[in-house]
């Protein structure tokens, strides 16, 4: 089915990549001013567009509101199904400005809280959970990762969200949560694909931004708890019972830096090992982000740039020369730039699920036996 395309330029040129807005059946096309973003810590994407001064046709009012179900293409390539949020509009004597601002249909997902409470959806089977708590907001769900994954022991708080639930519980499991252009919810791992084009300075990196943070770095990680040698009507041999049961060791950060932290009753070694072992190789793969820009919106081979991609980067300025993960991106139009695609890249690791410090269940029965 074809529908009609209205420009919003009094004067269009020839766009292959033309930013589209499709609303109440009509393309609206010719925008000044674009601004869309996928980021994968927010389930939801978004989208800004605009027009100003003469752009605006003044015999061609615009017939959509906040609320209206909206698609954003580019060219051909459809890539946020959503709503409109928000239109904001400017006029005075010499200059009119519109804006429109939107989200994918996940946005339900990620602002509305969920009428499941209590113990309703632990211990169960993660994707028909997601398809229970998504199915009131018309949000389908897809799992690219397969099969059976139990819900772990955490009932959704009252007036939680939907997502904040599912995100939650997709991290104890190792698996992510991306919105895919049909706004479905899609379960998957990190890093799944890899780009088709490599980012190399001085050949496709326009600019480049790197942050190298230590703040959050340390050169050991103890894990310490109590031994179950000790008398515990004594305060004395209560606070001198915790003993490191696990360490971890950052060469990086330097020597003076320490992080301990308490394991729970009757938690074994290796699950303490496990703990600071994630601590050092996460606050180490968070401590450098690049933000770069690159021309266009496409890989070389036609495909828009997308998030959870690992791609090859090559910025000898900063000795960096190795494969990173989109994190973030956002594709912008404006008059002084043209299309430009910005990514912000960051290290795999950075998002590696988080070990839980649960009891050993032997381990507490055998402490209940003596």
């Amino acid at each position: 089915m074809s529908f009609p395309a209205i420009s919003l330029f009094n004067a269009q040129k020839k766009n292959s990549d033309e930013v589209k807005l499709r609303v109440n059946g009509s393309f609206f096309l010719g925008w000044h001013s674009v601004a869309i973003t996928r980021e994968l810590e927010s389930l939801c994407g978004g989208f800004r567009l605009s027009l100003a001064d003469k752009f605006i046709p003044e015999d061609k009012p615009l017939k959509f509101y906040p609320g209206d179900e909206c698609e954003i293409h580019i060219g051909d390539d459809k890539i946020i199904t959503g709503y409109i949020d928000a239109l904001t509009s400017d006029l005075s004597a010499s200059s009119r400005s519109l804006e429109v601002q939107g989200r994918d249909k996940t946005q339900d997902v990620v602002d509305c809280s969920t009428d499941f409470t209590g113990k309703q959806l632990i211990d169960q089977d993660f994707f028909a959970v997601a398809k229970k708590l998504c199915e009131p907001f018309g949000v389908k769900v897809k799992d690219e990762v397969g099969g059976f994954s139990k819900t772990k022991s955490e009932a959704i708080n009252t007036g939680e969200t939907a997502f904040e639930y599912l995100e939650r519980q997709a991290r104890l499991l190792g698996l992510f949560l991306i919105t895919d252009k049909d706004s479905n919810v899609v379960i998957t791992k990190i890093g799944q694909s890899r780009a088709s084009t490599a980012l190399k300075q001085g050949e496709n990196v326009l600019s480049a931004n790197v942050t190298i943070d230590h703040k959050d770095r340390f050169r050991t990680y103890k894990c310490k708890g109590q031994s179950s040698a000790f008398d515990r009507d004594n305060i004395e041999d209560v606070k001198n019972s915790f003993i490191v049961k696990a360490t971890a060791t950052d060469n990086g950060a330097r020597s003076s830096r320490i992080k301990i932290v308490q394991a729970v009753d009757n938690v074994t070694p290796a699950k303490c090992k496990a703990q600071v072992e994630w601590l050092a190789s996460v606050s180490r793969a968070r401590s450098l982000r690049v933000t770069l820009s690159v021309p266009g919106w496409r890989q070389e081979s036609g495909e828009l740039w997308a998030i959870n991609q690992i791609v090859p980067v090559e910025l000898p300025f900063v000795f960096l020369d190795r494969d990173m993960l989109v994190s973030r991106l956002e594709f912008t139009l404006d008059a002084q730039g043209g299309s430009r695609t910005q990514l912000t890249l960051t290290f795999k690791d950075a998002f590696i699920p988080e070990p839980q410090l649960q009891p050993d269940p032997t381990s507490a029965l055998d402490a209940a036996k003596k």
